[in-house]
């Protein structure tokens, strides 16, 4: 599990605002760490490079 900083940086040209969409938009496996809507945002990382078609 990544954060949406960390997937930014795992992926060149891909931004923190595009995996924060992709959460919103449900195309990538996510959770959240803490309370409510405020809470950290922890992709994973397969589910994300899959979607984006990238190999490891």
């Amino acid at each position: 599990m990544l954060t949406v900083k960390e997937c930014a940086a795992l992926v060149n040209g891909l931004s923190e605002h595009t995996v924060r969409q992709l959460v919103a938009q449900d195309k990538v496996a996510y959770v959240r760490a803490g309370s409510g809507v405020r809470g950290k945002i922890l992709v994973s990382k397969s589910s994300l490079l899959k979607y984006l078609g990238v190999t490891s």
